[in-house]
């Protein structure tokens, strides 16, 4: 089983940001001339766009290469979002916990003043009888 790969007659759209790595490997070997003339073509490009050129030899190719300290940048932002989460949720699950107790320390108290057979110590609607 062979893989195939099928031209397109679409041009593929390439995406350069600042500091990305332009990255051209001719299909044989280049003299010093040639790849002169190639670097002349492709640099005002790649310095339009703020990226680096790198010229080889052997197996035409042409790829952008990320800038990895734009990719790092982006995981630190999204771990960082993820501490900040970690840490609300941490507090909310803490005011929770604390607002039980209280709850229960009040129904507790509830139930320890209360005396059934005793007189009622509230009105109907609530208020203490003093």
């Amino acid at each position: 089983m062979s893989a195939q790969k099928s031209l397109s007659t679409e041009p593929e759209v390439l995406s350069l940001k600042p500091g990305d790595l332009m990255v051209i490997k001719p299909p044989h070997h280049l003299t010093q001339l040639q790849r002169e003339k190639i670097e002349q073509e492709v640099m005002p490009i790649a310095e339009q766009h703020r990226c680096s050129l790198l010229v080889l030899g052997a197996d035409f190719d042409m790829a952008i290469l990320p800038d990895m300290g734009r990719i790092t940048q982006a995981i630190e932002r999204q771990a960082q979002a993820m501490e900040d989460q970690a840490k609300a949720t941490t507090q909310a699950t803490e005011t929770c916990a604390q607002f039980l107790a209280i709850l229960l320390q009040m129904i507790e108290s509830e139930q320890d003043e209360e005396d059934e057979d005793g007189p009622p110590r509230y009105y109907m609607d609530g208020t203490k009888i003093n």
